[in-house]
Order: structure tokens, then C-alpha cells, then sequence
């Protein structure tokens, strides 16, 4: 059976996560009998899970916010030592990872990528980032809101 765990990184009681949670199912696969579907709020203090090995979850997607990665938030700390565990060790090569927006963001910032702030508008860019990110980033179809410089 799969394993997904979606992080849903925000606090704001406006923010209805059960939306994230149906919102983000399908970006994983196909939904089926076979797949088990996890939602921690780690932004409302659930522990941002470290991976086992073999690795206990099939996928992982990180939601958007409306924190940015320079809040340094605890829980921020923690997710991007998830993030550099899934893109650096071989034991997690098949773990997909998928960020949306704020999670785009915290991704290339865990993979020392650079952003800033231009005309009001957050634009990400990943500037120098290791050979097994950026297959990271390709094996996942990052794109949407990241420019990665090879």
C-alpha cells in the first residue's frame, strides 16, 4: 500500500485544511484502494515526520502559506531537514515530493536556493543547488514555481 502524508503549513484558522487535503490527493496519483492519505499540521504544532528507513511514506506534499521561508518559523527548521533528507540520501530516491506556492518556496530555500521579493510579487529562484537536487527537482516535475539554474 502507498503511503502519502500531506504537511499542511498553515495556522490561520481561515485556512480550511481538509480543502488542502482534497485539494492536493491527486497531484500524488490516481486515488485507489491501495493508498493510505496522512494530514499533519505541522504550522499548528503536529511534529514534522522524520523518515524511516525504508522510507515510510510514498509522497510527500507540502502546502502553501501564508508565511514565507525568511519567518523562520520552529517548525520551518525541521521541514527542511525533511526535505534535504529526501533529496540527498539514496534511501529516499522514490519518495515524490511536491510543494504548492509557500511549499515551492521552502523547498528550493532547503536546497540553497535563493528568493526575493520583486514588484510585490514572491519569485523563487534556485541558484546553486547539488547535481542530486536538481534530479530531485526534475524526478518531481518542480517547475511551477521554481527557477532552477543548472
Amino acid at each position: 500500500m502507498k503511503h502519502y502524508v500531506i504537511l499542511d503549513c498553515e495556522d490561520s484558522e481561515t485556512w480550511d485544511p481538509e480543502r488542502y487535503y482534497t485539494m492536493h490527493k491527486p497531484i500524488m496519483g490516481k486515488e485507489h484502494a491501495e493508498e493510505a492519505w496522512s494530514l499533519l499540521h505541522i504550522a499548528r504544532g503536529d511534529k514534522v515526520p522524520a523518515l524511516s528507513d525504508p522510507p515510510q511514506y510514498d509522497g510527500i506534499v507540502i502546502t502553501g502559506s501564508r508565511h514565507n521561508v525568511r519567518d523562520e518559523l520552529p517548525w520551518m527548521g525541521p521541514l527542511c531537514a525533511l526535505i534535504q533528507d529526501v533529496s540527498r540520501n539514496e534511501k529516499n530516491a522514490n519518495v515524490r515530493l511536491y510543494g504548492g506556492c509557500f511549499g515551492a518556496q521552502i523547498i528550493a530555500h532547503a536546497l540553497g536556493g535563493k528568493w526575493t521579493a520583486i514588484q510585490g510579487v514572491v519569485s523563487v529562484l534556485a541558484q546553486s543547488v547539488s547535481v542530486r537536487s536538481r534530479i530531485v527537482l526534475k524526478r518531481c516535475g518542480f517547475c511551477m514555481n521554481v527557477t532552477v539554474i543548472v
